[in-house]
């Protein structure tokens, strides 16, 4: 395993709790605003976007975790994780603003 591929395979339990929050405070917001947790008709397709969003992280993490693929595929997942992640930000902006 090269030395960048390591280091790449530390989690921070301090950033992971953070960003977990922050979807708790979103839902927690849209159930209160909307009367709903998930699927509200304002937050739909921000929604959907980010249950792929998810699926792709997970699917990096599992193939980091269990060594799945090589140092350069693992780079090209990443950055179709943040690709996507991307767009699910500029998804929120377009309507939101």
């Amino acid at each position: 395993m090269s030395k960048a591929h390591d280091m790449g395979g530390r989690l921070d339990s301090r950033r992971i709790d953070i960003m977990s929050s922050d979807v708790k405070f979103k839902a927690d917001w849209e159930k209160e605003v909307f009367g709903q947790y998930l699927f509200a008709s304002a937050f739909f397709w921000e929604d959907i976007v980010s249950f792929f969003v998810i699926a792709i992280h997970t699917a990096y993490l599992l193939a980091l975790i269990l060594n799945l693929l090589s140092a350069e595929q693992l780079m090209w997942l990443a950055l179709v994780a943040y690709s996507a992640y991307f767009i699910n930000a500029l998804q929120f902006l377009y309507y939101y603003y």
